[in-house]
């Protein structure tokens, strides 16, 4: 019994906390749900590029939170000189705000993913997988209301062939909302 008392207490925190998170500003009609886009990401040790479809969590006149899921593949040199080519399933959460005038959005990310990797002594099908996280900063700069380009900064932890490697990164694209 105290064990369903401790789950149910928890799940009323849980749903309490959502309907604060999700509470929405009357004027928010106007906010992009959705974004896609494309980026080329530029690392000392290679490069990657992908595609990603992005979806708003939650949006006032202070901040928004969007959730992006990025599928990205990569080619980079590990830490014994060897190439790997990578692909990986992202899921980056961005958080920031809108400029007064609508010209651009800047925000911070934190990143995660789980994917396929492939050298010289492993197929990209077969185990160990390859895992990445991250985090950095960024702005999208506004063409139209609903096309803009965007630039980030980072670092990215990449783990391949039993040992990490820690990479800074730039990364440029084009995104569009709808």
């Amino acid at each position: 019994m105290v064990n369903n008392s401790k789950k149910t207490a928890v799940f009323l925190v849980i749903l309490g906390i959502s309907f604060n998170v999700f509470a929405q500003d009357g004027d928010s009609k106007d906010v992009k749900r959705f974004s896609f886009g494309g980026a080329l990401g530029l690392l000392p040790n290679g490069y990657d590029g992908g595609f990603e479809f992005g979806f708003l969590l939650f949006h006032n006149t202070k901040i928004d939170i969007r959730n992006h899921v990025y599928m990205n593949s990569a080619q980079i040199r590990d830490g014994n000189g060897a190439d790997a080519i990578l692909f990986v399933l992202d899921e980056k959460i961005s958080m920031g705000n809108m400029s007064q005038n609508g010209l651009f959005r800047s925000y911070g990310y934190i990143e995660g993913g789980i994917g396929f990797y492939e050298n010289e002594t492993k197929k990209l099908f077969k185990t160990p997988l390859a895992y990445n996280y991250g985090f950095g900063f960024g702005i999208d700069i506004f063409v139209r209301d609903d096309t803009g380009f965007l630039i980030e900064g980072g670092i990215t932890n990449i783990y391949v062939d039993s040992q990490w490697l820690f990479n800074p990164k730039i990364t440029v694209g084009a995104c569009g909302y709808l």
